[in-house]
């Protein structure tokens, strides 16, 4: 498809020297440039899509964003059979989000006639005792009364029964379309060797980046390479692996000499609490001994 670029930074806009992803139409074009076919040949959208705002300009936009997003992740310009498996996934949201929205309008529609009568909203069913369909919003603060005050409680209704039906229809149709389009990307394995080669360094980075500061450098001396290893560091690694039980000597010596230290205490205690007992006991043998000879003479007397 002409001349492909070779440089991702090629690829962006500059608006007063500084680089942004809202690409312009020239931009649009070099990054479709990277697909080995035309964008339109291989992938369109539904035929009522443009009602939606899902127009063919925004759908070539909207890929060749995400074409050059990930080139500058990768740091380097995707090749033909990347950019044609890149382009599966962003197609097949685009075809889900077209698919979506009118169904979303016609559940929508289907749940607000279902229970016009009652004037029911998701959830909640106003009181007749209460509830006057003719004034809107209240009877009291009436803006609006007779067929006026109806239709803008049936729309206020659909509006809700939307809300819902985005969530309830919307969101599932978006997810079974990009999982129906990715099955097929997945079975391109050639290319999706490539892209997993080259992403998987930036998210073992992006990952370490995340970990704290004490988990980072506890594993950093497991994860390093030894090409970034100092000369030292290699010297001093095999007589650290030929003696491990060195490395734990002065670790093992304090803790066994904080352990002799408290049985000692221990011991200790125990000695002046019996020495404690026995002079307690003496005292008292020394003082009845003294009341019974006392008591003895006393009765001889």
């Amino acid at each position: 498809m002409g001349d492909r670029p070779t440089d991702p930074r090629a690829l962006l806009t500059y608006v007063g020297g500084r680089a942004t992803f809202k690409l312009a139409d020239r931009e649009v074009e070099q990054a479709l440039r990277l697909l080995s076919a035309p964008l339109e040949t291989t992938h369109q959208l539904p035929f009522f899509a443009p009602l939606f705002g899902f127009t063919s300009a925004y759908h070539r936009r909207y890929v060749a964003t995400y074409l050059v997003k990930t080139s500058l992740l990768i740091k380097r310009v995707v090749t033909p059979d990347e950019a044609d498996l890149l382009v599966i996934t962003p197609s097949a949201y685009l075809t889900g989000c077209a698919w979506a929205s009118p169904m979303t309008l016609l559940a929508a529609g289907y749940m607000a006639n279902r229970r016009h009568a009652t004037f029911r909203f998701p959830f909640y069913t106003p009181k007749p005792a209460s509830f006057d369909p003719w004034c809107f919003p209240t009877r009291r603060t009436a803006l609006l009364t007779g067929l006026a005050a109806v239709r803008a409680w049936h729309g206020l209704r659909f509006g809700a029964y939307g809300i819902l039906c985005h969530y309830a229809v919307g969101w599932p149709v978006k997810l079974l379309a990009v999982i129906g389009y990715s099955s097929t990307a997945a079975k391109q394995k050639p290319a999706l060797v490539g892209l997993l080669r080259d992403i998987q360094p930036l998210l073992r980075e992006s990952l370490g980046q995340t970990r704290g500061p004490g988990k980072s450098e506890s594993k950093g001396a497991v994860s390093r390479p030894p090409s970034t290893q100092t000369k030292s560091q290699r010297v001093e690694q095999p007589e650290q692996q030929e003696h491990p039980e060195q490395q734990a000597q002065p670790g093992q010596q304090q803790q066994h000499a904080g352990e002799q230290r408290q049985q000692q205490e221990k011991a200790d205690s125990m000695a002046q609490a019996q020495e404690g007992w026995d002079a307690m006991l003496e005292r008292e043998r020394r003082g009845g001994g003294g009341e019974g000879g006392d008591s003895g003479s006393g009765k001889r007397g």
